[in-house]
Parts: structure tokens; sequence; C-alpha cells
């Protein structure tokens, strides 16, 4: 029973992603700051990617250290979605108003997202594995170019590489695979 109400759950979660982060999305890490805005303004950050959207917090002039995970277009604009660093809101902010640098990838970044298996031979799968080692059984596996993978938890482990949690598109087999064969959106 607590089993198909998990799974219903992560059912719900699925739609609930593709509406969310639709694969015009690509989930990437950087830190930005805010640019282009007057000393006696301030970058709103909003609910949604959209100005008619209502105002979460607010990011003052030349702000440093804004996190940004995932950036999408609408319409001829750019938005991202970020962190501010001082409040630790989230919401979504003008990329006009940001300049960013790349980080390497956390496994927040990677959490909670719809993911393409990459980086795998066309000869070859991406195992599923029941825990988050090669030294686990495999209970699954992805093919090569496998699309929309949820992942659900993601975790570093040993101290330098990332597992996440993932659910087989078509399958449903679950288990962990490794977030270094896996591009988000």
């Amino acid at each position: 029973m607590l089993h198909s109400i998990c799974k219903s759950q992560k059912m719900l979660w699925l739609v609930g992603l593709f509406v969310i982060a639709p694969m015009t999305q690509q989930v990437h890490a950087e830190t930005c700051r805010v640019v282009g805005i007057a000393s006696n303004d301030v970058l709103n950050m909003r609910q949604s990617a959209s100005t008619k959207s209502p105002i979460l917090d607010m990011l003052a002039p030349q702000q440093k250290g804004i996190k940004s995970s995932l950036c999408k277009k609408v319409g001829k604009a750019q938005w991202c979605y970020v962190t501010n660093p001082k409040t630790q809101m989230k919401g979504w902010a003008s990329k006009n108003f940001l300049k960013c640098h790349k980080l390497g990838l956390t496994a927040e970044d990677y959490s909670y997202s719809v993911c393409n298996v990459t980086r795998i031979p066309s000869n070859d799968v991406l195992n599923i594995r029941q825990g988050a080692s090669t030294k686990t059984p495999i209970v699954g596996m992805l093919a090569p170019k496998q699309k929309n993978v949820s992942t659900f938890e993601c975790k570093k482990v040993a101290g330098k590489s990332i597992w996440c949690y993932v659910v087989h598109p078509i399958s449903e087999a679950e288990g962990w695979v490794s977030a270094k064969y896996l591009t988000c959106y």
C-alpha cells in the first residue's frame, strides 16, 4: 500500500515537473551579480518568469553572490531562477540585469529535474543501481540517449561524485545513477 502511495506521489511530481520545467529550460549553476540597476532602484525577484508576477524579494544594485540554477526564455526575455544570498529567498529575475559566471554543478542543481542520458556509448547502457555506488546491485538500465528521466534526491558521495535517485520513464525502475551521465533541463 505504501509503495503504491509513493508511486502515486511520484507520478504527481512527474506531472508537476513537466509543467514547471519544460524542455526549453537549461539547468546550470552560476553565481551572479546585479548590473544595470540604478543606485536608487532594485531588481525584483518574482514568483514566476513574468513582470506581471508577484514580487517575492528584491536584489540590491551591484549585489553579488546570487546563485542561479535555471534559466529559460519567455517570449524574447531571458529569466533565471535565483537565490538571494542575504535572505535565502528564491524567485525569478530578468537575466538582462544579471552578470553570471558558471560554477561546477552541485547535487542540489540536479535534484527534482527532468534529464537526458548523455556520454554513454551507443552500444552501452546507464545502470540504475540499488544504492549510490557502482558496488551496489543493478536494478534497471537506461538507454544511451534516454530522454525524460526524472530525478528526485541527488547527493554527493565520497566527497566528489554526485548520484541521483531516478525513475525510468517507461519501465518505472527506480534507483541511483551517476549524475555525470545526465544533462538536466
